[in-house]
């Protein structure tokens, strides 16, 4: 896609030295044009042929987010008292970021 393709030649004309690198105007530039492509690419996709393509990949993708939820949840049940007694009221907050 045009958005992938202009970044492939920028990041390869950086390494090169055709265009300097490494000034605060230019990062502020690359980091707009990063922004700005990965949405572009995104418009650019047909979602009927991405999620026939995807099917089995989702399936497994969605076992193992509820296999780590019920993993953590059964290990915050089981070690519930010793995570409250060293964490106290942040033991819950502690656990949930430990799951993401």
């Amino acid at each position: 896609t045009p958005p992938v393709c202009a970044m492939i030649l920028t990041f390869g004309m950086t390494n090169l030295g055709i265009l300097t690198g490494g000034g605060a105007q230019v990062i502020a530039v690359q980091q707009f044009a990063l922004r700005l492509a990965t949405p572009l690419i995104l418009l650019g996709a047909d979602l009927r042929k991405v999620s026939r393509g995807s099917g089995v990949l989702l399936k497994a993708f969605l076992l193992g987010t509820l296999g780590t939820l019920a993993g953590s949840m059964a290990g915050f049940a089981v070690l519930r008292g010793p995570f409250i007694k060293a964490l106290g009221a942040d033991a819950a907050r502690v656990a949930s970021a430990l799951t993401a």
